[in-house]
């Protein structure tokens, strides 16, 4: 069982946490907010406003034609670099320039009127041949994986071509050829196939050796991810990990989704990848989303069904002898479960005749699945799949409804919060790199400042507890969700892109589900209308946050932390404020509007 969490740790060695402070009176559906003091106190924001170049942080040799410098400076004064005007300088002195690049040494001096000065060189060699690397990366597995005593195996790593590579696993050490000749010195695949040793048992074998020797250099690397060994002719159990994971059709297209699965529930292998198991039910799922799993059965005979109605929601639990997969699906008037392994379910109770929500039922059982349709009378949330031991249930929730209340619009609905990136993740650091806020801090901050926001409309939030000396875990981000029967997710982000990006700008909102464009619209609009910002788009996505059948989920992108203007207006008490606004009103549009 998921503990409950619901204290926000601000993290990135900033603060941790403030105290939230009483609500005060709000008026509901306003278009103006008059109450910043209130919203953004407490609230640090950290842009240095001296002069200084943050990217590149030191003089610096490439092949690149160009160069994106970026920095901070004192907004009161006029900036040049080599007696020309920066035009891309944000409110808060931010900037941003990008150069064109001569061969050999590039100088360039940055000037303010008050006398300060910063100058960085860059030098750009050669004719912009191919990089070189002298160490090795993407050493398999990346994951813990489980192999079977027999089979064949593939070993890869990415290492300097010319180098001499080997691997070693319980003693037996092996040695990768390059798949395709290159010059010395330039990143190349190597990979050898390997027989899995013996073992009697079940083994955990740790991780693999890789040994680099190289220029006279002799290097070793361990791979990430443990090995797992079965005897020979075992059958490889997996138990889904994450709250939600995906599995696709194909191994290699993230985009081809079969469904999306919940923690706890089991299936054997029959195939796999470096980085991906195929499952018996004929899709992929990544490695990092599963356990190896033993002692386990996965084939499913239900001998109890029970129905039961709450306060916000309905359930139907199949209780057996198994916890197999379910793959479940939602259309405007129906929930559709696949059901797999699972026999015995030929009706449903007599007490679901009670269901606020449940007009009708379909039951057909095939040789490996049991296809579950349930019809609906009245318009629903959305839908979970749990896992409790060998019981199965399905969670079906109410709709939500803005209350009657019009200063507590969204009283008796619950939000859920998470503020992406955080501890050791950093997220993009923007234009000023390490010197200032990075994503992860505008993110806690537009946090802290929307959790203020929302239940000053009467809503109940959940903000995600962001591990500080870690990169959190989606469970962390995820699950309070889940957990506390959420009427709607949102993780907070903030974009950024590569080469010249002075002139990328504006918000972007990410779902999975197509139920759930109506809500990331209403959002966007909204944010655009508080904010000013560019429109880009509601788009569907494969991220793995939004998949989140329960409520509408979404991914905010709020802006780019790559380009100066818009990294100094987000990251601002009026940029926070406007947004958290903006999110504010387009909940309470939405919910309005269902």
């Amino acid at each position: 069982m998921f503990k409950k969490r619901n204290i926000i740790k601000r993290t990135c060695a900033v603060f941790l946490g403030i105290g939230l402070l009483a609500t005060s009176s709000l008026t509901a559906y306003a278009r103006t907010y008059s109450d910043i003091d209130y919203i953004m106190s407490g609230i640090k924001i950290n842009i240095p406003q001296t002069l200084k170049i943050a990217s590149p942080t030191q003089n610096v040799t490439t092949t690149a034609s160009n160069y994106y410098i970026t920095g901070t400076s004192n907004p009161n004064y006029n900036l040049t670099c080599n007696g020309y005007n920066v035009s891309a300088v944000g409110k808060q002195g931010t900037f941003a320039t990008y150069v064109d690049l001569d061969y050999g040494v590039n100088t360039y001096t940055f000037e303010q009127d008050d006398g300060s000065t910063a100058t960085v060189k860059i030098t750009r060699s050669g004719s912009g041949g191919t990089s070189t690397t002298n160490s090795l990366s993407k050493l398999t597995p990346e994951y813990k994986s489980a192999f079977v005593s027999g089979e064949e195996v593939t070993l890869t790593c990415v290492a300097p071509s010319g180098s001499s590579v080997t691997a070693t696993l319980m003693g037996e050490t092996y040695s990768l050829q390059p798949v395709a000749i290159a010059s010395d010195g330039v990143p190349a695949n190597y990979k050898t196939v390997i027989t899995v040793p013996y073992v009697s048992s079940i083994k955990d074998a740790g991780k693999i050796k890789y040994t680099m020797k190289y220029n006279g250099n002799t290097k070793t690397y361990n791979s990430s991810g443990n090995v797992l060994i079965y005897p020979p002719n075992s059958t490889i159990y997996v138990q889904v990990s994450e709250p939600t994971t995906p599995i696709h059709n194909v191994h290699n297209d993230i985009n081809n989704v079969m469904g999306a699965v919940r923690q706890g529930g089991v299936d054997y292998v029959v195939d796999q990848t470096s980085d991906k198991y195929k499952l018996s039910c004929g899709g992929w799922i990544a490695k990092n989303g599963v356990e190896p799993i033993q002692n386990v059965k996965v084939t499913n005979n239900v001998d109890e069904i029970n129905f039961t109605r709450t306060m916000n929601g309905e359930m139907i639990t199949f209780t057996g002898s198994a916890r197999p997969l379910v793959i479940s699906s939602q259309t405007s008037d129906s929930i559709e479960l696949k059901m797999y392994h699972t026999k015995g379910i030929t009706s449903l109770p007599s007490s679901i005749n009670n269901s606020k929500v449940i007009k009708s039922y379909d039951v057909v059982e095939k040789s490996d699945y049991t296809f579950l349709t349930i019809y609906l009378k009245d318009k629903i949330s959305g839908h979970v799949v749990e896992y409790n031991d060998n019981t199965i249930s399905l969670y079906i929730k109410y709709q939500a409804r803005l209350s009657s209340d019009p200063n507590k619009p969204l009283e008796g609905i619950t939000i859920a919060i998470d503020p992406g990136h955080g501890g050791t993740d950093l997220g993009a650091t923007g234009v000023t790199h390490t010197s200032g806020d990075s994503e992860c801090h505008i993110t806690a901050n537009t946090a802290i400042a929307l959790k203020r926001r929302l239940e000053g409309l009467g809503a109940t939030v959940i903000v995600a507890t962001i591990e500080s000396d870690r990169k959190t875990p989606y469970e962390y981000r995820m699950e309070p969700a889940f957990f506390h029967r959420a009427d709607m997710f949102m993780s907070l982000h903030c974009n950024s892109v590569g080469g010249d990006a002075r002139k990328a700008q504006g918000t972007e909102i990410y779902y999975y589900y197509g139920r759930h464009k109506p809500a990331a619209e209403s959002i966007l609009d909204n944010i655009i209308a508080h904010t000013g910002r560019k429109r880009r788009k509601a788009l569907q996505s494969v991220y793995r946050v939004t998949y989140n059948s329960l409520a509408p989920a979404m991914l905010v992108e709020m802006g780019f932390v790559s380009t100066p203007m818009e990294y100094d207006e987000m990251n601002s008490r009026q940029g926070i404020f406007n947004t958290v606004n903006g999110i504010a009103d387009g909940i309470i549009e939405y919910f309005r509007q269902v």
